[in-house]
């Protein structure tokens, strides 16, 4: 008789198991059906990118697709304040996880969110690193909405006709006339 207890609850809880990963592998690949993959941006990526794009102080700065916070994190370490957009719910978590370890709460913001629901006029410089099917698309609605002075830093995807005004390797700074 306790063997029998012993082996149900062996696998009652190889099942529970199995559905929770079942379950966050769901998660994660629900979102990925409505944007590109997540591929993280590298150290040195972020440092050029945070370099070029001149943030003043109280300049309204976001991530688009800000992923695992790195770039977030990277502002707020340099005394700015950002949010972060991203629309997987298990990415938003882990960033905002990282965000309240590191203590940078104050400086920091992270939604769920796509970032074409945003309306990009409230904010000075943005953050992306895109994928090549959604910057044609993307230069339409920021060219529309994005302030006179407003700067997007692109990681390695160009927008097909805005030309940048600086560059660096990869790295693209377009500037709204």
């Amino acid at each position: 008789m306790i063997g029998f207890f012993l082996v149900a609850s062996i696998l009652a809880v190889s099942i529970a198991i199995l559905l929770l990963w079942i379950g966050k592998t769901i998660l994660f690949m629900v979102p990925m059906l409505h944007g590109p993959v997540f591929v993280p941006s590298k150290l040195k990526d972020i440092n050029t990118m945070l370099e070029l794009a001149k943030i003043k102080k109280g300049e309204r700065v976001i991530d688009l697709g800000s992923g695992d916070g790195a770039i977030v994190v990277m502002a707020a370490k340099a005394g700015y304040t950002i949010e972060g957009c991203e629309i997987n719910p298990w990415l938003v978590r882990q960033s905002q996880q990282l965000v309240e370890r590191l203590g940078l709460g104050e400086l920091v913001r992270i939604r769920r969110q796509s970032f074409w629901d945003l309306d990009f006029s409230q904010y000075d410089v943005i953050f992306l690193y895109g994928t090549s099917y959604i910057m044609e698309r993307l230069e339409i609605k920021l060219r529309r909405e994005l302030k006179p002075g407003a700067r997007l830093v692109s990681n390695y995807f160009e927008f097909p006709t805005w030309q940048p005004s600086k560059r660096s390797g990869k790295i693209r700074v377009y500037m709204q006339k």
